[in-house]
């Protein structure tokens, strides 16, 4: 049942499925094209055969528009090599250890605790 399936999940299975999804989010979310996305003032003044990756407008706009994994890797695979090969499991493993490592539980509120305590020892009691 459910009991079970929280004790056979995969921490790293989560963190890749986090990124499908966003990727798939990033996907709905469709090209805007309009006048500040078009840019057609940028492409006059940089011309033919310019960078327009280098030109502030694209700085500007290029975070919005492309997503950026966390997990995945999008470089050649020379360089991948030479960067440790780590495979997209591997990195959500690394991500799992450091959030962990980070994790702070949230404070019970005021008197949680106390309830909490109550309620076990009432059913302790009602079954005893």
């Amino acid at each position: 049942g459910e009991l079970e399936n929280t004790l056979s999940s995969s921490y790293e299975k989560t963190i890749l499925d986090h990124e499908i999804i966003s990727m798939a989010k990033r996907l709905v979310l469709g090209v805007v094209i309009d006048r500040e996305t078009l840019a057609l003032e940028v492409i006059k003044s940089v011309g033919h055969g310019g960078d327009y990756l280098s030109s502030e407008h694209a700085l500007t706009h290029y975070r919005n528009e492309q997503f950026m994994p966390l997990v995945m890797d999008r470089d050649r695979h020379d360089i991948w090599v030479k960067a440790g090969g780590k495979r997209a499991e591997e990195r959500a493993k690394y991500m799992v250890n450091d959030l962990l490592q980070k994790w702070e539980p949230y404070p019970l509120p005021e008197g949680a605790s106390r309830e909490l305590r109550r309620i076990y020892e009432s059913v302790v009691t009602s079954r005893s």
